[in-house]
């Protein structure tokens, strides 16, 4: 039986919602209801002010808040650590908070948590900075050991005063654990960092993109012990640009080689001006390495946005990714979209911001079009303004 489905029979089956206006929403879902019928929400956590990203290890959640931290005296987001529920009877409680901290600058955006769990790292998009904290054993989020401040040194040509700062987005370890990527929009670079451990970071080379690219967030695909996929989605040109990354021991070091550039937007599209007519937002991959999607956000019309899908060739890095069709989100403004963690990926679901709605879309493993809508949830009224709806999914 595969796992969402056994999930699905013992009740398990959900999501937490970063709800920008309301706070860490807990969702069941049972794809055997009615779509109207099939997501509820059953606890609400409060997560500071416009909770923005949501990132689990183990039984702990973390969290991170667009600003005013720890009151309205301040600008600053908040980063928190949270305990889940500790058995199916309390699925019904609220997160548990074990520990809060200042995110350190404006405009906390995104965090994320090593893979040995020792290391946090939070990212301030307004403020242009990074933090890094050590994490003990049980979670609790320790004084940071590193923080950064970027600075721009010319404007970049992304409309809107889209590049008038660093604006980092993300702040991603990659698969060892070793190693840190902020992508900043502002700066068209992204930074890494080697990091052992949260007292022992240094930055090495960045890499750098084409003016007007806008970088936003990354992911990352094991090839084997020495060589990883890496890809980068530009938000303002609508790309995904896939690297590999050779791993060299001695010194401690990493080579980056890209491949491929290819649009979001269309099939053998060119790297789209960076108007801010349209702009991606978030891309993931299936676990069994057969596809891709990426989001697309378009600012000029209240219509449906779409997910770009890709079929993927790990032998042919220069044709890696091949553009096969996009389906409609639903929704306006898909700010994030997340696989179910099943072994097939059978459900995708998206954050619409815009429309302030969630929608479960199942998977066609074979195709990877969408197949029909599992459930479809309004979290309140449609604003279509920024900070108020739907902003992350993290699957249980």
């Amino acid at each position: 039986m595969a796992a969402a489905d056994s999930a699905s029979e013992t009740g398990l089956l959900g999501f937490y919602v970063a709800q920008q206006n309301q706070g860490i929403l807990e969702v069941s879902f049972d794809p055997a209801k009615a779509p109207e019928d099939a997501l509820s929400i059953i606890a609400t956590t409060e997560a500071g002010t416009q909770p923005q990203w949501l990132r689990g290890y183990k039984d702990k959640i973390y969290a991170i808040s667009r600003t005013t931290f720890p009151d309205a005296t301040s600008t600053s987001g908040g980063v928190f650590a949270f305990q889940r529920p500790s058995s199916t009877e309390e699925a019904w409680r609220p997160l548990k908070l074990l520990d809060s901290k200042s995110s350190h600058g404006q405009g906390g955006v995104h965090c994320d948590v090593s893979p040995d769990g020792r290391t946090l790292a939070a990212t301030n998009i307004e403020g242009s900075t990074m933090a890094i904290y050590p994490l003990s054993s049980d979670g609790l989020i320790g004084k940071p050991a590193y923080k950064v401040e970027y600075t721009l040194k010319e404007f970049g040509p992304g409309a809107k005063g889209s590049q008038t700062e660093s604006f980092p987005h993300e702040s991603a370890f990659d698969p060892s654990g070793q190693f840190i990527f902020i992508p900043a929009r502002g700066e068209d670079r992204v930074h890494v960092y080697s990091v052992p451990s949260a007292d022992k970071v240094r930055q090495l080379e960045d890499i750098v993109v084409p003016p007007g690219t806008g970088p936003r967030h990354t992911a990352f695909r094991i090839v084997n012990r020495t060589k990883t996929f890496f890809y980068l989605l530009g938000e303002l040109d609508n790309t995904i640009r896939v690297y590999t990354i050779d791993y060299i021991e001695t010194p401690n070091r990493l080579t980056f080689t890209l491949h491929q550039t290819i649009s979001t937007l269309g099939a053998n599209l060119p790297p789209s001006p960076p108007d801010r007519a349209s702009l991606a937002s978030e891309m993931a991959f299936t676990t069994d390495g057969k596809f891709a999607y990426a989001s697309n956000r378009n600012t000029i019309s209240r219509g449906s946005d779409t997910l770009a899908i890709y079929s993927i060739n790990d032998s042919d890095p220069a044709n890696h990714l091949t553009y096969i069709a996009r389906e409609k989100t639903l929704g306006k403004i898909p700010r994030h979209f997340a696989l179910s963690p099943d072994e097939k990926n059978k459900y995708l679901c998206v954050a619409n911001e815009y429309s302030n709605e969630i929608v479960v879309f199942e998977r066609d493993e074979h195709t990877g079009l969408m197949k029909e809508v599992k459930g479809r949830l309004s979290l309140g009224e449609a604003l279509f303004k920024a900070r108020n709806g739907p902003a992350c999914i993290l699957w249980k």
